[in-house]
């Protein structure tokens, strides 16, 4: 299967979400097709919630939650950054340079009203590995 969407997950040899969970690997182990599947599916779902958090923020006055992941969503598919899995330490993607890979860490934060920008942006943590930070802001 080829698809045109870029490529947002790495998980060596098919050592796929559920590997880190109670669950067990599959038996045949297609990890091409399954990331392409995973990715493809991660896509849709981030679309939607960037829709659902859109709405759920008209009706509430209240944010949904999910501004980092939509901000790793957001910079993998415009920069062309390879994300990682979920808790790898310091950082959450990566960038292919000619002398070697920059490790970046993401933050993100909404800003709905730039007249009011208020907040925080979550922690770096310094003692963790990374080579640089991307800030991402999103407006509505």
């Amino acid at each position: 299967m080829t698809s045109s969407l870029p490529t947002l997950l790495s998980y060596p040899s098919c050592s796929l979400p559920w590997k880190h969970s109670r669950m067990t690997e599959p038996d045949n182990c297609n990890e091409p097709l399954q990331a392409a599947l995973i990715q493809e599916e991660i896509l849709k779902i981030l679309k939607d919630a960037k829709v659902l958090a859109r709405r759920f923020y008209r009706l509430t006055g209240k944010p949904l939650g999910v501004t980092g992941e939509v901000a790793e969503y957001e910079a993998a598919t415009r920069l062309g950054l390879l994300l990682h899995p979920a808790r790898q330490a310091g950082y959450d993607a990566t960038e292919a340079l000619e002398d070697g890979v920059a490790r970046i860490q993401i933050k993100g934060r909404c800003i709905l009203n730039p007249q009011k920008i208020t907040g925080r942006m979550g922690a770096i943590d310094l003692r963790q590995p990374f080579d640089t930070v991307l800030l991402v802001l999103l407006d509505s």
